[in-house]
Parts: C-alpha cells; structure tokens; sequence
C-alpha cells in the first residue's frame, strides 16, 4: 500500500495505535503527498473556486427566470381547532 493499510477486525481494539503507525509512517506520508499532487488541480483555490461557482449558477439561474426573485416566507401552520 502507498497511501494507508489495510484495517483488520482484529486491529479495532488498538485502532488509536493502528491510526498513530500509519500518519508516522514516513513512505506512507510520501505515497499520501504524491497522491495529493496528481489529484488536487488546483490546491488552496478550493473556497474560491466554489464560491465562484455559486455565483454564476446563482447569476444563470436569475437570469433565465421569467419574473422577479421570489421571496419565500413561511407561514405557520393554523392551529388544531
């Protein structure tokens, strides 16, 4: 394994130990880190990249509408009688 091992039922009773092996285990840190970089396209742009995201769906989504943003307000329910 390049990335973490394998778990075991019989490794759930010392699962603290388990974990603590692993994150120490220096050829695994370097397989966890070249996995990081061949799958993160743009690290530390995550937060921008959504919110941009966010905003032009919210934009599309505006401009394809028909009539004005509708305000939903929530009305209580009318009691039992």
């Amino acid at each position: 394994p390049s990335i973490g091992i394998p778990l075991k039922e019989e490794d759930f009773d010392n699962i603290k130990e388990v974990i603590d092996k692993t994150v120490n285990d220096q050829s695994l840190a370097a397989g966890r880190d070249k996995a990081r970089l061949e799958t993160w396209a743009n690290p530390g742009e995550a937060a921008k990249r959504t919110v941009d995201y966010l905003m032009s769906k919210a934009e599309e989504i505006e401009s394809n509408s028909n009539s004005e943003p509708i305000e939903q307000v929530r009305q209580p329910l009318p009691s039992p009688s």
